[in-house]
Protein backbone atom coordinates (compact mmCIF):
# COMPACT_ATOMS: atom_id res chain seq x y z
CA UNK A 1 0.00 0.00 0.00
CA UNK A 2 1.17 3.52 -0.79
CA UNK A 3 0.60 6.00 2.05
CA UNK A 4 0.21 9.76 2.01
CA UNK A 5 2.37 10.17 5.13
CA UNK A 6 4.93 7.80 6.63
CA UNK A 7 6.27 8.89 10.03
CA UNK A 8 9.49 7.22 11.17
CA UNK A 9 11.23 7.27 14.52
CA UNK A 10 10.37 7.68 18.17
CA UNK A 11 7.51 6.12 20.12
CA UNK A 12 7.54 6.99 23.81
CA UNK A 13 5.28 6.22 26.75
CA UNK A 14 5.06 9.48 28.72
CA UNK A 15 4.80 8.66 32.42
CA UNK A 16 2.98 11.36 34.39
CA UNK A 17 4.54 10.88 37.80
CA UNK A 18 1.89 12.66 39.87
CA UNK A 19 -1.08 11.25 37.96
CA UNK A 20 0.29 7.66 37.90
CA UNK A 21 -0.51 7.13 34.24
CA UNK A 22 1.23 6.63 30.94
CA UNK A 23 0.22 8.58 27.88
CA UNK A 24 0.92 7.68 24.26
CA UNK A 25 3.69 9.86 22.87
CA UNK A 26 6.88 10.24 20.91
CA UNK A 27 7.20 12.98 18.28
CA UNK A 28 7.05 10.76 15.20
CA UNK A 29 4.23 8.61 16.57
CA UNK A 30 2.24 11.70 17.55
CA UNK A 31 2.48 13.14 14.04
CA UNK A 32 1.27 9.89 12.49
CA UNK A 33 -1.74 9.67 14.82
CA UNK A 34 -2.82 13.31 14.57
CA UNK A 35 -2.49 13.26 10.78
CA UNK A 36 -4.64 10.14 10.65
CA UNK A 37 -7.27 11.83 12.81
CA UNK A 38 -7.23 14.68 10.30
CA UNK A 39 -7.97 12.29 7.45
CA UNK A 40 -4.53 11.43 6.06
CA UNK A 41 -3.66 7.81 5.21
CA UNK A 42 -0.68 7.52 7.53
CA UNK A 43 1.75 4.84 8.63
CA UNK A 44 4.37 4.65 11.36
CA UNK A 45 7.65 2.81 11.76
CA UNK A 46 9.51 2.49 15.03
CA UNK A 47 11.02 0.05 17.50
CA UNK A 48 8.74 -1.07 20.34
CA UNK A 49 9.74 -2.70 23.59
CA UNK A 50 8.33 -6.06 24.65
CA UNK A 51 6.88 -4.58 27.84
CA UNK A 52 3.56 -3.08 28.92
CA UNK A 53 4.44 0.34 27.54
CA UNK A 54 5.30 -1.08 24.12
CA UNK A 55 2.04 -3.03 24.01
CA UNK A 56 0.11 0.11 24.99
CA UNK A 57 1.65 2.13 22.15
CA UNK A 58 1.02 -0.58 19.56
CA UNK A 59 -2.57 -0.84 20.73
CA UNK A 60 -2.89 2.94 20.40
CA UNK A 61 -1.80 2.79 16.77
CA UNK A 62 -4.21 -0.05 16.02
CA UNK A 63 -7.11 1.82 17.61
CA UNK A 64 -6.21 4.99 15.70
CA UNK A 65 -6.01 3.05 12.41
CA UNK A 66 -2.38 3.99 11.79
CA UNK A 67 -0.67 1.19 9.87
CA UNK A 68 2.64 -0.29 11.02
CA UNK A 69 3.75 -2.34 8.00
CA UNK A 70 7.43 -2.53 9.01
CA UNK A 71 7.41 -1.97 12.78
CA UNK A 72 9.62 -4.08 15.02
CA UNK A 73 9.23 -5.32 18.60
CA UNK A 74 12.49 -6.02 20.43
CA UNK A 75 13.02 -7.75 23.73
CA UNK A 76 13.49 -5.04 26.30
CA UNK A 77 12.04 -1.82 27.61
CA UNK A 78 10.13 0.63 25.45
CA UNK A 79 11.19 4.27 25.66
CA UNK A 80 9.77 6.02 28.74
CA UNK A 81 9.74 9.76 29.51
CA UNK A 82 9.08 10.86 33.08
CA UNK A 83 6.78 13.89 33.15
CA UNK A 84 6.13 16.44 35.88
CA UNK A 85 3.49 19.17 35.80
CA UNK A 86 3.44 22.57 37.49
CA UNK A 87 0.69 25.11 36.78
CA UNK A 88 -0.09 23.64 33.34
CA UNK A 89 3.62 23.65 32.43
CA UNK A 90 4.80 20.20 31.46
CA UNK A 91 8.42 19.30 32.13
CA UNK A 92 10.24 16.17 30.96
CA UNK A 93 12.41 15.09 33.88
CA UNK A 94 14.28 12.32 32.06
CA UNK A 95 13.99 9.93 29.12
CA UNK A 96 15.10 6.33 28.90
CA UNK A 97 15.14 5.55 25.19
CA UNK A 98 15.03 1.80 25.75
CA UNK A 99 15.21 -0.28 22.56
CA UNK A 100 14.25 2.36 20.01
CA UNK A 101 17.67 4.00 19.80
CA UNK A 102 18.85 1.02 17.74
CA UNK A 103 16.56 1.77 14.80
CA UNK A 104 17.64 0.09 11.57
CA UNK A 105 15.98 -0.02 8.16
CA UNK A 106 16.54 -2.76 5.57
CA UNK A 107 15.91 -2.43 1.83
CA UNK A 108 12.36 -3.74 2.15
CA UNK A 109 11.59 -1.25 4.93
CA UNK A 110 13.02 1.57 2.84
CA UNK A 111 10.96 0.61 -0.17
CA UNK A 112 7.76 0.70 1.88
CA UNK A 113 8.64 4.01 3.54
CA UNK A 114 9.79 5.76 0.38
CA UNK A 115 6.58 4.84 -1.44
CA UNK A 116 4.76 7.45 0.67
CA UNK A 117 4.06 10.93 -0.69
CA UNK A 118 5.78 12.44 2.33
CA UNK A 119 8.10 11.02 5.00
CA UNK A 120 8.36 12.72 8.39
CA UNK A 121 11.02 12.08 11.01
CA UNK A 122 12.81 13.85 13.86
CA UNK A 123 16.11 14.66 15.49
CA UNK A 124 15.23 12.03 18.13
CA UNK A 125 14.77 9.19 15.64
CA UNK A 126 18.22 7.95 14.49
CA UNK A 127 17.17 8.09 10.82
CA UNK A 128 19.87 10.48 9.54
CA UNK A 129 21.91 7.91 7.59
CA UNK A 130 18.82 6.94 5.57
CA UNK A 131 17.82 10.49 4.63
CA UNK A 132 19.80 10.80 1.37
CA UNK A 133 17.90 7.88 -0.18
CA UNK A 134 14.54 9.00 1.22
CA UNK A 135 15.17 12.49 -0.20
CA UNK A 136 15.98 11.05 -3.63
CA UNK A 137 12.71 9.11 -3.75
CA UNK A 138 10.11 11.28 -1.99
CA UNK A 139 9.49 14.43 0.08
CA UNK A 140 11.03 14.81 3.54
CA UNK A 141 9.78 16.64 6.62
CA UNK A 142 12.10 16.89 9.63
CA UNK A 143 11.56 18.17 13.17
CA UNK A 144 14.85 19.52 14.54
CA UNK A 145 13.19 20.62 17.80
CA UNK A 146 15.74 22.59 19.90
CA UNK A 147 18.85 21.06 18.34
CA UNK A 148 21.31 23.62 16.94
CA UNK A 149 24.68 21.89 16.38
CA UNK A 150 25.77 23.51 13.12
CA UNK A 151 27.62 20.63 11.48
CA UNK A 152 24.64 18.36 12.11
CA UNK A 153 22.20 20.94 10.75
CA UNK A 154 24.24 21.52 7.60
CA UNK A 155 24.46 17.77 6.92
CA UNK A 156 20.78 17.03 7.53
CA UNK A 157 19.16 20.16 6.06
CA UNK A 158 20.34 19.32 2.54
CA UNK A 159 18.15 16.18 2.74
CA UNK A 160 15.02 18.02 3.96
CA UNK A 161 12.17 19.77 2.14
CA UNK A 162 10.15 21.01 5.13
CA UNK A 163 12.16 21.86 8.26
CA UNK A 164 10.60 22.52 11.68
CA UNK A 165 12.37 24.02 14.69
CA UNK A 166 11.36 25.03 18.21
CA UNK A 167 12.60 28.38 19.48
CA UNK A 168 15.40 28.46 22.01
CA UNK A 169 15.95 31.31 24.47
CA UNK A 170 17.42 34.49 23.00
CA UNK A 171 17.52 33.14 19.46
CA UNK A 172 17.49 35.45 16.42
CA UNK A 173 14.69 33.53 14.74
CA UNK A 174 14.62 35.39 11.44
CA UNK A 175 18.34 35.13 10.79
CA UNK A 176 18.31 31.48 11.75
CA UNK A 177 15.39 30.54 9.47
CA UNK A 178 16.97 32.44 6.59
CA UNK A 179 20.28 30.62 7.15
CA UNK A 180 18.57 27.22 7.40
CA UNK A 181 16.63 27.76 4.19
CA UNK A 182 19.89 28.31 2.28
CA UNK A 183 20.96 24.78 3.16
CA UNK A 184 18.16 23.11 1.21
CA UNK A 185 14.60 23.18 2.63
CA UNK A 186 11.78 24.73 0.64
CA UNK A 187 10.06 25.84 3.86
CA UNK A 188 11.57 26.55 7.27
CA UNK A 189 9.21 26.94 10.21
CA UNK A 190 9.88 28.02 13.80
CA UNK A 191 7.45 27.00 16.54
CA UNK A 192 7.47 29.65 19.28
CA UNK A 193 4.86 28.58 21.82
CA UNK A 194 2.79 31.52 23.03
CA UNK A 195 4.50 33.72 20.42
CA UNK A 196 2.97 31.67 17.62
CA UNK A 197 4.90 30.42 14.61
CA UNK A 198 7.09 31.95 11.92
CA UNK A 199 7.57 30.58 8.40
CA UNK A 200 10.21 31.57 5.87
CA UNK A 201 9.65 31.02 2.16
CA UNK A 202 11.49 32.61 -0.76
CA UNK A 203 12.77 35.60 1.18
CA UNK A 204 9.50 36.39 2.95
CA UNK A 205 8.51 35.77 6.58
CA UNK A 206 4.96 34.79 7.55
CA UNK A 207 3.86 35.03 11.18
CA UNK A 208 0.86 33.34 12.77
CA UNK A 209 -0.17 34.30 16.29
CA UNK A 210 -1.01 31.68 18.89
CA UNK A 211 -4.65 31.39 19.92
CA UNK A 212 -5.63 32.64 23.40
CA UNK A 213 -6.59 29.44 25.21
CA UNK A 214 -6.52 27.85 28.62
CA UNK A 215 -3.57 25.45 28.37
CA UNK A 216 -4.15 22.14 30.14
CA UNK A 217 -0.97 20.40 28.95
CA UNK A 218 1.45 21.71 26.32
CA UNK A 219 3.16 18.36 25.74
CA UNK A 220 2.83 17.37 22.08
CA UNK A 221 1.44 20.70 20.89
CA UNK A 222 4.30 21.11 18.45
CA UNK A 223 3.70 17.63 17.04
CA UNK A 224 0.03 18.48 16.52
CA UNK A 225 1.04 21.66 14.71
CA UNK A 226 3.40 19.73 12.43
CA UNK A 227 0.82 17.01 11.74
CA UNK A 228 -1.80 19.57 10.71
CA UNK A 229 0.75 21.49 8.65
CA UNK A 230 1.76 18.35 6.75
CA UNK A 231 -1.89 17.37 6.33
CA UNK A 232 -2.56 20.68 4.61
CA UNK A 233 0.49 20.26 2.38
CA UNK A 234 -0.80 16.85 1.33
CA UNK A 235 -4.39 18.03 0.83
CA UNK A 236 -3.19 20.92 -1.33
CA UNK A 237 -0.72 18.67 -3.21
CA UNK A 238 2.21 20.87 -2.20
CA UNK A 239 5.45 18.97 -2.48
CA UNK A 240 9.07 19.90 -3.12
CA UNK A 241 9.46 22.45 -5.89
CA UNK A 242 5.81 23.47 -6.21
CA UNK A 243 5.01 27.17 -5.87
CA UNK A 244 3.01 28.13 -2.78
CA UNK A 245 0.72 31.14 -2.71
CA UNK A 246 0.37 33.52 0.23
CA UNK A 247 -3.26 32.44 0.59
CA UNK A 248 -2.28 28.79 0.96
CA UNK A 249 0.53 29.60 3.41
CA UNK A 250 -1.91 31.54 5.60
CA UNK A 251 -4.44 28.70 5.42
CA UNK A 252 -1.85 26.10 6.38
CA UNK A 253 -0.49 28.08 9.33
CA UNK A 254 -3.97 28.88 10.62
CA UNK A 255 -5.03 25.23 10.48
CA UNK A 256 -1.83 24.12 12.20
CA UNK A 257 -2.21 26.73 14.94
CA UNK A 258 -5.83 25.77 15.57
CA UNK A 259 -4.91 22.09 15.83
CA UNK A 260 -2.04 22.79 18.23
CA UNK A 261 -4.40 24.79 20.45
CA UNK A 262 -6.89 21.93 20.51
CA UNK A 263 -4.22 19.50 21.66
CA UNK A 264 -3.05 21.88 24.40
CA UNK A 265 -6.40 21.20 26.04
CA UNK A 266 -5.78 17.45 26.42
CA UNK A 267 -3.77 15.66 29.08
CA UNK A 268 -0.94 13.98 27.22
CA UNK A 269 0.11 14.45 23.61
CA UNK A 270 -2.86 12.54 22.22
CA UNK A 271 -5.26 12.35 25.16
CA UNK A 272 -4.77 8.57 25.42
CA UNK A 273 -3.82 7.20 28.86
CA UNK A 274 -3.44 4.09 30.93
CA UNK A 275 -3.09 3.94 34.71
CA UNK A 276 0.25 2.54 35.94
CA UNK A 277 2.62 3.04 38.85
CA UNK A 278 6.31 2.91 37.95
CA UNK A 279 7.52 4.33 41.29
Amino acid sequence: MSYQLFSVGDNVADYYIDRKLISAGGSALNVAVVARRLGVESAYHGIFGSDEAGDFLKETLRNEKVDCPVCVTRNGMNAIAKIRELDSVTKIDEVDKGVYKNLQLNSSDMGEICSAKLVHTTVYSYVERYLPRIKRETNVSFDFSFYRELKYLERVLECVDFAFFTKTGGEDVRNFLSWASEKGPQLTIMLMGSEGSLLYYKGVFYHQSALPINVVDSLGAGDAYIAAFLTELINNKIFAGKEISVKIIDKIMQRATKTAAEYCQLVGSLGIHKGVDYD
